[in-house]
């Protein structure tokens, strides 16, 4: 095992706020303090914040009570998520450390005309991510003549095959594509010539990727107020903030834009600033380097 093995000066380990990866990397947390090594322990999404820190079975509680104990440094994602754990772990070290970005995916703001609007959705295909709703909305806007308007999905999941098959029966075959996973230079494609990104979910949201990528390619988005959602998109700011299952919302707020490119532009403008002020990998990396040389007293 790689920590008998390399003994190494401080132990980082990754986990999530759901049962079974926070009871599987907790024997990493305890073979490390065995070993006398400082544990940095790094909470990604899973449960809700208040799920997590407030578990109403006692077991649960005491056990994440236990191991974040053991822990010298415990890292959150969202200040939602602090706001819960500093109840929860009084007696701990807490930081936030939000996901970061290459935030040189663009150079420069976009703009949008009704030449061609072009939505786009990455991320998994389930049902709590409201990806339904945005077809639903593509049907909605071709009805109301919006002609040179489509849809990019690119990711897989449960949800797919009925995805395609609601895209079929609303007849949208040529507006809307299905294009499965995507990587590398055709995903940094598919985010030069996005309009907008759009995520309407109700899930469980920690601090979504895609709308960090959102941000570094100067693509405002269309999303929700779902978990630490707020923390990467502000209102009329860099995105606009719509209500869950509301495909109507989905509807006004790309009209709204398309209608306003002044603002679309300022919205542009504020996304790739909020990248490289706020989720810039320079920070993160700084952010780590302070910790650890904490951690060591340097």
């Amino acid at each position: 095992m790689v920590l008998f093995r390399e003994r190494p000066g401080l132990v980082h380990i990754n986990t999530s706020m759901d049962n079974k990866g926070f009871f599987r990397d907790s024997i990493f947390v305890a073979l490390s303090k065995v070993l006398g090594r400082p544990v940095v322990l790094q909470l990604h999404a899973g449960l809700e914040p208040d799920d997590f820190f407030l578990a109403t079975k006692c077991f649960l509680s005491r056990f994440r009570r236990m191991v974040l104990k053991h822990a010298d440094v415990v890292v959150l994602l969202t200040q939602r998520e602090m706001e819960f754990g500093k109840s929860f772990c009084q007696y701990k070290k807490l930081m936030v450390v939000p996901n970061a970005i290459d935030s040189n995916l663009a150079v420069k703001p976009k703009s949008i005309s009704l030449d061609a609007v072009r939505l786009l959705y990455i991320g998994r295909l389930t049902r709590e991510k409201g990806i339904l709703q945005v077809i639903e909305a593509l049907s909605e806007l071709k009805s109301r003549g919006y002609k040179n308007i489509y849809l990019d999905i690119a990711g897989e999941g449960p949800f797919e095959n009925e995805l395609k098959q609601v895209a079929e029966a609303l007849k949208l075959e040529d507006e809307c594509k299905f294009l499965g996973l995507v990587t590398g230079n055709i995903k940094q494609l598919l985010w030069e010539k996005a309009s907008l990104f759009v995520f309407p979910t109700y899930f469980k949201e920690g601090l979504p990727y895609a709308l960090l990528e959102a941000l570094a390619s100067a693509t405002p988005s269309i999303t929700t107020a779902a978990g630490g959602i707020p923390e990467i998109i502000v209102d009329k700011f860099n995105g606009l903030i719509i209500q869950p299952l509301n495909m109507m919302g989905v509807v006004h707020a790309v009209e709204f834009l398309v209608k306003n490119p002044e603002i679309y532009s300022e919205l542009s403008s504020n996304a790739l600033v909020k990248a490289r002020t706020e989720f810039d990998l320079n920070s993160l990396r700084s952010s780590f380097q302070y910790m650890y040389n904490d951690i060591w007293n340097i």
